[in-house]
């Protein structure tokens, strides 16, 4: 196998681990693949501090967010230390914690274009009523990515 890189793009769901199942039966005892998890958050919002008890109570519900970014984050890690027991070299597994900046769609488009992954493994979640109304990241990525290969597990 020549030379592979994959990107997982993660958000902790059964469909995420079915991915990062998927990759172990595929490709865990592979020494040409490396593999990249990604997690995408959304930015909190700068806030400044006053005395008035609204303002406290927005910055508990901060501290609350921030807390969810940094269990995401050892989720994360926990994430890559699967696939590390499960086979990989931990030299050829890394990790993307990042703020988002665009939509998910185009945050996962720019990072495969800028490291020049060969692969993208996706999940769908089926029989979700709300797929009908929202864009779906896998078909925007898809679309767009359509010289490299993207694989959709369920």
């Amino acid at each position: 196998m020549a030379n592979l890189k994959v990107l997982i793009p993660y958000n902790f769901t059964k469909g995420d681990e079915s991915a990062l199942d998927f990759v172990l039966m595929r490709y865990g005892q592979e020494d040409s693949v490396s593999i990249t998890l990604m997690h995408v958050h959304v930015p909190l919002p700068k806030v400044e501090v006053s005395d008035k008890t609204v303002m406290a109570r927005l910055m508990e519900n901060m501290a609350y967010l921030r807390q969810k970014i940094n269990d995401a984050e050892t989720a994360l890690a926990a994430a890559k230390k699967k696939l590390v027991t499960g086979g990989f070299h931990e030299d050829h597994v890394d990790v993307v914690f990042k703020q988002q900046v665009k939509d998910i769609a185009s945050d996962i488009i720019d990072l495969v274009r800028q490291k020049q992954f060969t692969t993208v493994i996706l999940n769908r979640r089926p029989n979700q009523i709300t797929r009908f109304f929202t864009p779906s990241i896998a078909k925007k990525v898809a679309r767009v990515l359509s010289d490299i290969d993207i694989i959709t597990v369920v």
